[in-house]
């Protein structure tokens, strides 16, 4: 029994990288079948071997899990994705091989075999990329790195000709276009809705859905989801990823995240379907698509629109159920996962005991510190930027910007749509290019704020931006320490808060100084906008965008991955650490 029990093993190891090897090669298959112009003889021949390829993949599937029931049946029934994905194949391999049922025909459609193969080679790179630890470990690095494989692999897929509706998009386009869909910022180069096909928007979006949960993220779930076991080192490694101290619970606040992202988008995406009339689409397809795209679009805060003529130029910028919608979602995937984990726990919680306390006559248990301090601190922020925001672009632009929306609540609805969206969403009603001087300043600073961290937007975090401001106060007012909601504020957090807001003015001005080296023909208020937006992973801009060189494209590039990565992050990840000392010198002050 050990022998057999041996040679299953030996095998299963051949068996997991022949999967791997195989579904991959037939993923590019598959990127080449649908993202170039060939002959239909050429056509024929890929379609018949990805066919070929996924019943092979089915017949692997079954003898895995043959082998994992052999060598391990605990394993086995811990590793619930292996029971999706063959289920998934044998129903579509029964159907196109039987094809009795009638009303099964829907899945004869060849794009279901092409995404079976597709996620299938995404499951083998993360169950392979979930023990990548084994020979590196730097968690840092590997979250920078992780950013860089995507973004370069983004640029490949944006290259394919059937990306674009008219000529392919270049290098430093693809580029831009991968890196913007990545960080999630919505800067473009090219008009998506008209440039692009339905293929290069589903690219982009998934690009974008990526980018906002993490790449480590995407790869933690579906390599845990799909093997049923994580290393020591792995829980080390998605603690620091996810902010989460205990290392038990590093497995359900994963799950709980990708729960949270594509419930909140399924919600988002009904509203929109409901909120938009359907006699702007030619089909109930496309109707959908949009509904999709842009709740995506805005949770993630990416900042991408289908519509050709972007929001402020259509129909929907007095469509303000529609904005409503979409701006609650961006300032919800804004505020990070752990917040609105934390919130559901304290809501749930409260509603428990409040139904124990109507129905059995339970005492209402006190519960303290149920809502993290973090919480309470992150919430009090957001909500004041969010009011803070509103009013301003309502009384900056009341007789202005928003002059065309007669009613009082059209103007409420647009300032709210427009003082929220420089926290990362992206997405305008308003030509920002019709703003005035005073709100568009406004709006730069909105947009260096950001949003929380832990979240799907970009900034230097309101977080930083409140710790370093009432720092700055208790400093004025001759305070030592800074305390705030009850607590006691660690000096460390006081100082990264500092250096972070140090090392952003100094990428900012560098990033404006190279853009006046670049394009220097275009006015200075577009270039600081411009380097503002990118660096913020916001995506609004002055129009200057497609007139950048080539040179100030590669700028904003580096602009938005720094921003999104952020600067002290990848210096983190490149510096030593220096080493402690037992000694320490005589104190002196500086003179200010």
């Amino acid at each position: 029994m050990f022998i057999v029990k041996n040679i299953a093993e030996k095998i299963l190891k051949y068996v997991n990288r022949s999967m791997l090897y195989i579904s991959v090669f037939f993923s590019v298959l598959i990127l080449i079948h649908n993202g170039f112009d060939s002959k239909n003889q050429v056509i024929n021949y890929l379609h018949n071997s990805v066919v070929l390829a996924f019943y092979v993949l089915t017949a692997l599937l079954v003898f895995r899990v043959v082998l994992k029931f052999m060598v391990d049946k605990r394993a086995l029934f811990k590793s619930f994705g292996d029971f999706v994905t063959l289920f998934y194949f044998l129903i579509f391999s029964y159907v196109h091989v039987v094809s009795v049922i009638k009303f099964l025909d829907v899945l004869l459609i060849n794009e279901w075999l092409y995404v079976g193969v597709f996620l299938l080679a995404v499951v083998e790179i993360s169950r392979n990329f979930l023990f990548f630890d084994k020979y590196y470990f730097n968690p840092t690095m590997l979250f920078v790195l992780s950013f860089l494989g995507l973004v370069l692999l983004g640029t490949i897929f944006l290259m394919l000709p059937k990306v674009s509706s008219h000529q392919p998009l270049g290098f430093i386009n693809a580029l831009f276009m991968s890196t913007s869909s990545v960080c999630i910022t919505g800067l473009t180069t090219v008009n998506v809705g008209t440039d692009l096909t339905h293929f290069g928007k589903i690219i982009i979006i998934i690009l974008s859905q990526i980018g906002g949960l993490g790449i480590m993220t995407f790869t933690g779930f579906f390599g845990y989801f799909f093997t049923g076991m994580f290393s020591y080192k792995n829980h080390l490694m998605f603690s620091e990823f996810l902010g989460e101290n205990k290392m038990s619970a590093v497995i359900k606040t994963l799950f709980k995240i990708i729960f949270i992202t594509f419930f909140f988008e399924i919600i988002v995406a009904f509203l929109i379907y409901s909120s938009v009339s359907s006699s702007h689409f030619s089909n109930h397809y496309d109707h959908l698509f949009f509904s999709v795209f842009h709740a995506i679009s805005s949770f993630c805060n990416a900042g991408f629109t289908t519509l050709p003529d972007g929001l402020e130029k259509s129909s929907l910028r007095f469509n303000y159920s529609f904005q409503i919608v979409l701006a609650i979602s961006f300032i919800l995937g804004g505020l990070g996962y752990i917040i609105v984990l934390n919130t559901y726990t304290y809501i749930k919680t409260k509603i428990i005991d409040l139904f124990s306390f109507v129905f059995r006559r339970n005492a209402m248990i006190s519960r303290p510190w149920l809502m993290s301090f973090n919480t309470r601190f992150i919430f009090y922020i957001s909500m004041l930027l969010v009011l803070v925001g509103t009013l301003g672009v309502f009384v900056l632009e009341y007789s202005g910007a928003l002059q065309e929306h007669t009613s009082f609540f059209g103007k409420l609805s647009t300032a709210f749509f427009t003082g929220t969206t420089p926290r990362s969403a992206g997405l305008s009603v308003i030509p920002i290019t019709s703003l005035s001087m005073p709100a568009v300043l406004f709006i730069i600073l909105l947009m260096y704020i950001g949003a929380s961290p832990g979240s799907t937007g970009g900034g230097i975090k309101n977080t930083t931006f409140a710790v370093a401001f009432l720092n700055t106060v208790n400093i004025i007012r001759g305070k030592e320490r800074l305390e705030i909601l009850g607590r006691q504020i660690a000096p460390e957090s006081v100082q990264k808060a500092f250096a972070i807001l140090f090392l952003s003015i100094l990428y900012l001005g560098l990033t404006i100084f190279l853009l006046c080296i670049t394009d220097p023909l275009i006015d200075f208020k577009s270039i600081v906008f411009e380097a503002f937006s990118a660096f913020s992973t916001v995506g609004l801009s002055l129009g200057i965008t497609h007139q950048l060189s080539s040179a100030g494209k590669i700028v904003i590039v580096f602009a938005m991955f720094v921003g999104r990565v952020g600067m002290f992050t990848i210096l983190v990840s490149m510096v030593k650490k220096a080493k402690s000392n037992n000694y320490q010198y005589p104190e002196e002050e500086i003179m200010f």
